[in-house]
């Protein structure tokens, strides 16, 4: 994948951007095409964009959107939502809200599951999701890095997305980038990121 001369320039969209474009395709399937804008509104000495928004089609005709923003005005600097919208359900996740939660709707004929249900989460008590009250040197993932060190030490696989998760990742968020510097038009997914004999 080429990175073309803006490489050492890219922002919002492929910091935040990989994170959703990873959950999304764990959780729908592969990305296939994208449309995306990008634009930095509030970081004039950055010399990249500070948000972006894409549409995305996957394999199995599904849409979905990605939005990012590097210059929030709010609590923590930082809001991830969720939503999920299908032809039997929904889900709502909102994981940093002050009170993180996740909503779900169920359809169908059975008036014992059908309807809102908010499941009860119980964040780790070392470690509950206030990250207001984190003093900015913390490691908000400190958790995932000792259980891959871990597993590593070893000999187990770690969790988390394998290399070729991370090369489908890269090819949306290079196709973002190919289809925000054309205009907004829709650029298919590399299906294949990687050059010959590699």
């Amino acid at each position: 994948m080429d990175a073309g001369p803006g490489a050492g320039r890219w922002g919002a969209w492929i910091d935040e951007g990989s994170h959703g474009i990873d959950l999304l395709r764990w959780l729908v399937g592969d990305i296939t095409e994208v449309s995306a804008f990008t634009a930095n509104r509030a970081k004039p000495g950055f010399d990249g964009e500070d948000l972006a928004a894409a549409i995305l089609r996957y394999a199995s005709g599904g849409l979905g959107e990605i939005g990012t923003v590097w210059s929030m005005n709010a609590d923590i600097g930082m809001r991830n939502l969720l939503e999920i919208y299908g032809t039997d359900g929904t889900l709502s996740m909102r994981a940093t809200d002050p009170f993180p939660r996740v909503e779900v709707y169920r359809g169908g004929d059975d008036p014992l599951y059908r309807g809102w249900t908010t499941p009860h989460i119980e964040p780790d008590a070392a470690e509950p999701h206030d990250y207001g009250s984190w003093p900015p040197h913390t490691h908000h993932y400190k958790r995932e890095v000792a259980s891959y060190v871990h597993r590593v030490l070893t000999g187990q696989r770690p969790f988390g997305p394998t290399l070729e998760d991370g090369l489908a990742c890269l090819s949306v968020i290079a196709a973002g980038y190919a289809s925000a510097a054309a205009g907004g038009g829709a650029v298919a997914v590399d299906r294949d990121p990687l050059p010959a004999g590699a």
